[in-house]
Protein backbone atom coordinates (compact mmCIF):
# COMPACT_ATOMS: atom_id res chain seq x y z
CA UNK A 1 0.00 0.00 0.00
CA UNK A 2 2.95 2.28 0.60
CA UNK A 3 4.07 2.10 -3.03
CA UNK A 4 0.53 2.83 -4.20
CA UNK A 5 0.59 5.95 -2.03
CA UNK A 6 4.06 6.99 -3.19
CA UNK A 7 3.00 6.47 -6.81
CA UNK A 8 0.04 8.80 -6.28
CA UNK A 9 2.38 11.53 -5.08
CA UNK A 10 4.85 10.86 -7.90
CA UNK A 11 2.04 11.13 -10.49
CA UNK A 12 0.74 14.41 -9.04
CA UNK A 13 -2.48 12.84 -7.78
CA UNK A 14 -1.79 14.20 -4.26
CA UNK A 15 0.53 16.88 -2.87
CA UNK A 16 2.18 14.64 -0.24
CA UNK A 17 2.27 11.17 1.26
CA UNK A 18 0.56 12.58 4.34
CA UNK A 19 -2.31 13.83 2.17
CA UNK A 20 -2.72 10.42 0.50
CA UNK A 21 -2.78 8.49 3.76
CA UNK A 22 -5.25 10.81 5.46
CA UNK A 23 -7.65 11.06 2.52
CA UNK A 24 -11.00 9.68 3.73
CA UNK A 25 -11.65 6.03 2.84
CA UNK A 26 -8.10 5.37 1.60
CA UNK A 27 -6.96 3.24 4.52
CA UNK A 28 -9.44 1.75 6.96
CA UNK A 29 -7.01 1.77 9.89
CA UNK A 30 -6.88 5.60 9.80
CA UNK A 31 -10.60 5.69 10.67
CA UNK A 32 -10.93 5.88 14.46
CA UNK A 33 -14.02 3.62 14.24
CA UNK A 34 -12.07 0.82 12.54
CA UNK A 35 -10.90 -1.97 14.92
CA UNK A 36 -7.45 -1.92 13.29
CA UNK A 37 -6.94 1.75 14.26
CA UNK A 38 -6.47 0.90 17.94
CA UNK A 39 -4.38 -2.16 17.07
CA UNK A 40 -2.06 -0.05 14.90
CA UNK A 41 -1.57 2.55 17.62
CA UNK A 42 -0.96 -0.14 20.24
CA UNK A 43 1.66 -1.83 18.04
CA UNK A 44 3.41 1.50 17.56
CA UNK A 45 3.51 2.15 21.28
CA UNK A 46 5.00 -1.30 21.97
CA UNK A 47 7.66 -0.89 19.28
CA UNK A 48 7.64 -4.66 18.87
CA UNK A 49 9.63 -6.53 16.23
CA UNK A 50 6.80 -6.38 13.67
CA UNK A 51 6.44 -2.61 14.05
CA UNK A 52 10.21 -2.11 13.79
CA UNK A 53 10.36 -4.28 10.65
CA UNK A 54 7.51 -2.32 9.06
CA UNK A 55 9.18 0.98 9.96
CA UNK A 56 12.44 -0.20 8.37
CA UNK A 57 10.65 -1.23 5.17
CA UNK A 58 8.80 2.09 5.06
CA UNK A 59 12.07 4.04 5.44
CA UNK A 60 13.62 2.06 2.58
CA UNK A 61 10.57 2.60 0.36
CA UNK A 62 10.52 6.34 1.09
CA UNK A 63 14.18 6.51 0.09
CA UNK A 64 13.35 4.57 -3.13
CA UNK A 65 15.74 1.80 -2.03
CA UNK A 66 13.17 -0.94 -2.72
CA UNK A 67 11.74 -2.12 -6.00
CA UNK A 68 8.07 -1.30 -6.50
CA UNK A 69 6.42 -4.72 -6.44
CA UNK A 70 3.03 -3.26 -7.43
CA UNK A 71 3.98 -2.42 -11.02
CA UNK A 72 3.68 1.32 -10.31
CA UNK A 73 0.03 0.93 -9.29
CA UNK A 74 -1.92 3.95 -8.09
CA UNK A 75 -5.05 2.06 -6.97
CA UNK A 76 -5.75 -1.22 -5.19
CA UNK A 77 -8.59 -3.14 -3.64
CA UNK A 78 -9.61 -6.50 -2.31
CA UNK A 79 -12.01 -7.50 -5.08
CA UNK A 80 -13.83 -10.23 -3.14
CA UNK A 81 -14.30 -8.13 0.00
CA UNK A 82 -15.33 -5.04 -1.96
CA UNK A 83 -17.96 -7.04 -3.86
CA UNK A 84 -19.24 -8.47 -0.58
CA UNK A 85 -19.52 -5.01 0.99
CA UNK A 86 -21.13 -3.45 -2.11
CA UNK A 87 -23.73 -6.10 -2.90
CA UNK A 88 -21.76 -7.85 -5.62
CA UNK A 89 -20.49 -4.81 -7.51
CA UNK A 90 -17.21 -2.93 -7.65
CA UNK A 91 -16.61 0.81 -7.86
CA UNK A 92 -16.66 2.09 -11.46
CA UNK A 93 -12.91 2.79 -11.45
CA UNK A 94 -12.19 -0.83 -10.45
CA UNK A 95 -14.63 -2.39 -12.93
CA UNK A 96 -13.25 -0.29 -15.79
CA UNK A 97 -9.64 -0.80 -14.74
CA UNK A 98 -9.99 -4.57 -14.58
CA UNK A 99 -11.95 -4.72 -17.86
CA UNK A 100 -9.38 -2.49 -19.62
CA UNK A 101 -6.34 -4.49 -18.52
CA UNK A 102 -5.03 -1.99 -15.97
CA UNK A 103 -4.23 -4.67 -13.37
CA UNK A 104 -0.50 -4.62 -12.65
CA UNK A 105 -0.23 -7.20 -9.90
CA UNK A 106 -2.14 -9.42 -7.51
CA UNK A 107 -0.59 -9.83 -4.08
CA UNK A 108 -2.54 -11.96 -1.64
CA UNK A 109 -6.13 -10.72 -1.67
CA UNK A 110 -5.24 -7.35 -3.17
CA UNK A 111 -5.48 -6.39 -6.83
CA UNK A 112 -3.29 -3.45 -7.89
CA UNK A 113 -4.11 -1.24 -10.87
CA UNK A 114 -2.32 1.53 -12.76
CA UNK A 115 -5.09 3.85 -13.85
CA UNK A 116 -2.89 6.88 -14.55
CA UNK A 117 0.40 7.12 -16.41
Amino acid sequence: MLFRSLNRVRKGMAPSLHAVILTPAQFSWVNTEDPNHAKTLAMRERQDANWLACASIARQALAWELADNTGYADHYLNVELTRKIHGGSLPTWAEEGIRNGKVTKKIGNHTFLRLRS
